[in-house]
C-alpha cells in the first residue's frame, strides 16, 4: 500500500504545472519606436538645398557688386587724374607735365599726345611761359563692361602766361578706357564743350 500511495504522490505531482526559468543573458524583446517619416527627412533635405543654393547665388551677387564698384572707381580715379594731369603744365617743367599723362594713357593715345605735343603744344607753352592748374569738378563713370569703359570728366582750370589770365571753367572731357593688366587706362580722349570761359589780357 505503501507504494502505491508514493506512487500516486508522484504522479500528482507531474500533473502540475511548472515554473520556466528565465535566463539573464537572454537579450529582452525590443520595444518597437517610432522614428522620423522618410518624407519629412526628404523634405528638409530639398530644403537645405534650396538653403544652400540661396546663400552661394547671394555671395556670388555680392562678390559682382563689389567688382563693379572696385572697377567703377578704378576707372573714375584714372579719368581723373588724366583729366588733371591733360590740363596743368608748367613751362618751366615741360618733360614733367608730358610724363604724367603718358603715366595713365594707353600706348595709343600716348603716341598721339607726344606728337601734339611736340609739333604744337609744347612749342605754345614754351613761348607764352604758360602755367595752367587744373581742377577735377566731378567724375561720371557712365559704363563699365568687362575691360573697356567710358567716362565724363569735368574740370575746370585756370592758365597764366604773356598773353593773361584764362579762366575756363565746366570743360567736359570724354575719355575711353581699357583695362590694360588690371590698370585702367586712358585711350581716347574728346572735348565736349565748357560751360563758360574768361581771359584777362596782361597788364601793359
Amino acid at each position: 500500500n505503501s507504494d502505491v500511495s508514493q506512487s500516486r504522490d508522484t504522479g500528482a505531482g507531474e500533473d502540475q504545472p511548472t515554473e520556466t526559468a528565465t535566463d539573464p543573458s537572454l537579450p529582452e524583446t525590443p520595444v518597437a519606436r517610432r522614428g522620423v517619416p522618410t518624407w519629412v527627412a526628404a523634405v528638409l533635405a530639398v530644403l537645405l538645398i534650396v538653403a544652400l543654393t540661396a546663400a552661394i547665388v547671394l555671395w556670388h551677387r555680392d562678390q559682382t557688386q563689389q567688382g563693379k564698384a572696385a572697377d567703377t572707381q578704378a576707372v573714375a580715379s584714372t579719368a581723373g587724374g588724366l583729366g588733371k594731369a591733360l590740363l596743368s603744365y608748367d613751362s618751366a617743367d615741360l618733360a614733367g607735365s608730358h610724363s604724367r599723362v603718358l603715366a595713365l594713357a594707353t600706348a595709343g593715345f600716348a603716341k598721339t599726345y607726344s606728337q601734339d605735343f611736340t609739333n604744337s603744344l609744347g612749342g605754345t607753352i614754351t613761348a607764352l611761359k604758360a602755367t595752367s592748374t587744373a581742377t577735377v569738378r566731378d567724375v561720371y563713370v557712365s559704363d563699365v563692361s568687362g575691360d573697356k569703359a567710358k567716362a565724363i570728366v569735368v574740370v575746370d582750370f585756370q592758365t597764366k602766361s604773356t598773353a593773361g589770365t584764362r579762366n575756363v571753367l565746366g570743360t567736359n572731357l570724354q575719355m575711353d578706357l581699357i583695362d590694360q593688366a588690371g590698370h585702367w587706362k586712358v585711350n581716347r580722349v574728346t572735348v565736349i564743350s565748357a560751360t563758360s570761359e574768361s581771359q584777362t589780357p596782361a597788364a601793359g
